[in-house]
Parts: structure tokens; C-alpha cells; sequence
């Protein structure tokens, strides 16, 4: 494989305004490229017009995992808005990304506000940021996008400046 560079994609929206569909529609067209994408999208299950549950999906695999619901349960110990995470799904999305240096793109859907206080998937990210070579699309709201850039400028220096 030639040497490349890591190249961030930033997928900004709001809650609820299409990032993951946009970003279904990107691994559809470099599927049909025959370019190699891994990671994760989250994935919201409505219940009465509002995403009541959030599922991790394995892009490779098309495995889903319960990511967070509103309703609160031992497995989700970890609270944001009016969500209750588990963190044990946060690890296994984490594991999915690392496992896809090789691949010529990796998703992260979403960075967000559980990233920003340091947990979720913010230890991935830093692992990606120093160790993959390829696109990385990340999914992000606008309030978070300047912690995000943060984050990237920290963590690649001169080399996106």
C-alpha cells in the first residue's frame, strides 16, 4: 500500500438533520468504488417521533449493539441529556474503528458531547488521529465542532495547519 495521509472529513449537522443518512449514502458510493470503509454509525430507533433508543452499527459487519436508550438500566451507568449510555458499548465501537487501520476509510457517527467531557469515544479518536493513514469521516454537531477542531490541531499539529 502507498503511503497516505491522514485526511479528517468533518460531517457537521444538528441532531436529527441527516449526518447519518449522508454519511450511508458516502459508504454506498465508495463501496461502489471498491474502497474499503469500516467503523461505526448510530444508528436512532423512533418510538412516537423521537429516537427513543441508539444502536451501533458495524459498518463491516452490519452488526448492531444498543448503544443508549432513554429508559435507564444497570448496563447503562453513564448519563448525557436524556440518554443513559453503556460504556461497554462505547468499548466495542472503539475496538471496531482500531480494528480498521487497514481500511481506506473509517466512519466515527457521532463525536459528541459525551467525547467532549473525555469519554465515549474521544481514547479512539486520539488512537486513529495517531495511527491511521486514510479518510476519517467524523459525524458532529455544531456546538461540539470546536472542541473537535481542538482535538484534530492537538493531536496533528503542523500537519493540517
Amino acid at each position: 500500500m502507498p503511503d497516505r495521509l491522514l485526511s479528517p472529513v468533518l460531517i457537521v449537522g444538528r441532531k436529527n438533520s441527516g449526518k447519518t443518512a449522508y454519511l450511508e449514502y458516502l459508504i454506498r458510493k465508495m463501496k461502489e468504488m471498491n474502497l474499503s470503509v469500516g467503523g461505526i454509525l448510530s444508528v436512532g430507533e423512533p418510538a412516537g417521533g423521537d429516537k427513543e433508543t441508539y444502536f451501533l452499527k458495524n459498518i463491516d459487519t452490519g452488526e448492531k449493539f444498543l448503544l443508549a436508550s432513554k429508559i435507564r438500566d444497570s448496563s447503562r451507568s453513564l448519563k448525557y441529556g436524556d440518554y443513559y449510555f453503556n460504556p461497554d458499548s462505547f468499548a466495542r465501537g472503539s475496538r471496531i474503528m482500531k480494528g480498521c487501520l487497514s481500511a481506506d476509510a473509517i466512519i466515527l457517527d457521532e463525536y459528541g458531547p459525551v467525547e467532549q467531557m473525555g469519554k465515549g469515544f474521544s481514547e479512539a479518536l486520539e488512537f486513529l488521529l495517531r495511527h491511521y493513514r486514510g479518510f476519517l469521516f467524523i459525524a458532529v454537531r455544531p456546538v461540539v465542532l470546536p472542541h473537535l477542531k481542538s482535538v484534530l490541531l492537538n493531536n496533528l499539529g503542523e500537519r493540517i495547519k
